[in-house]
């Protein structure tokens, strides 16, 4: 049973919901960079920042549930990382210098790493201060709980346990004070 302010599972923080319109925002600008590679005709690479733009406004839906955040924060990191993969081969393989003849394509190229890295990096403050929020709340507890040291004032207490350890190469009762004879063990006993 919890007591005091208890966080619940995935409730958002202060902080996420700051983020939050911030988000829509590059929600936003992603679809813009969708409608920019549908321009081009790079059909597969507008389907697959619609899947990852629906995936983002889910985590909007959900007002910013850290569970959905770190999902997405996950897709959009490593988005950034084929993101600067593709840039590089422009920026090798490709003669041409920048925004001359392939104009669109070098602004896909250079705001989608961008706007991925600033979404994993909105998803990472999500994230934290979700596991910050959710420490304090369990050190809120600790601290209500570390004055209790025993039972309240006016009860009973337990009576004291005999907690000799045992004497060297005895074993069991002090039966004759004899050591533990181990040629004895599986040989059976009398009873009575």
């Amino acid at each position: 049973m919890l007591l005091g302010p208890a966080l619940p599972r995935g409730a958002p923080t202060n902080e996420a919901l700051c983020i939050r319109p911030w988000f829509a925002g590059m929600l936003f600008l992603q679809l813009v960079l969708c409608v920019l590679h549908f321009m081009i005709n790079d059909i597969w690479g507008g389907m697959m920042v619609i899947l990852v733009t629906a995936f983002g406004y889910q985590v909007y839906k959900y007002d910013m549930d850290f569970t959905w955040a770190m999902c997405y924060g996950l897709v959009v990191a490593m988005e950034t990382v084929f993101d600067l993969i593709h840039l590089a081969i422009r920026v090798g393989q490709v003669p041409e210098p920048f925004f001359k003849k392939y104009m669109l394509l070098d602004i896909i190229l250079i705001a989608a790493p961008i706007l991925s890295a600033i979404q994993a990096w909105m998803m990472h403050r999500v994230y934290t201060s979700y596991l910050h929020q959710e420490t304090e709340v369990l050190l809120q507890q600790e601290r209500m709980f570390a004055g209790y040291n025993g039972p309240p004032a006016g009860a009973a207490a337990p009576p004291p346990r005999n907690n000799r350890p045992p004497t060297g190469g005895h074993v069991g009762s002090d039966a004759g004070n004899r050591p533990y004879d181990w040629n004895s063990a599986g040989v059976g006993r009398a009873i009575g």
